[in-house]
């Protein structure tokens, strides 16, 4: 799956780069699914709600249009009409505008299949 994941990467590389306006809608819970299938809803109360809100807002940048599918696989985030995709070293968003990826580390998106801590 990572080879999948590096293919994509580099297929984008030589494209440009945009900005996509990524954010929570206010007061609406995150589902979360596992790469194990296991879902977990994040409350705007819960921490890892607030990491991946900052995350968004850090990540606005460096996003390149993917022209193929995304493939199966690693955590997926829904909330409203957002929805992220985490495989590897990298993150899919698929927006109204299509499909784009940007590289990620594994390290940023980790707290989404942590267990919630108390």
């Amino acid at each position: 799956m990572h080879r999948v994941a590096l293919v994509l990467a580099l297929l984008v590389l030589g494209g440009c780069t945009q900005t996509l306006a990524l954010s929570l809608p206010k007061g609406v819970p995150v589902q979360v699914v596992s790469a194990a299938g296991a879902t977990r809803e994040l409350q705007p109360s819960d921490q890892a709600y607030q990491r991946l809100a900052r995350w968004l807002a850090q990540n606005q940048g460096g996003w390149s249009g993917v022209y193929a599918t995304n493939p199966n696989g690693g955590v997926l985030v829904r909330c409203g009409n957002l929805h992220l995709q985490f495989i590897g070293s990298v993150a899919f968003a698929l927006t109204t505008k299509g499909m784009f990826t940007k590289p990620v580390k594994g390290s940023e998106y980790a707290f989404l299949t942590a267990a919630p801590s108390t």
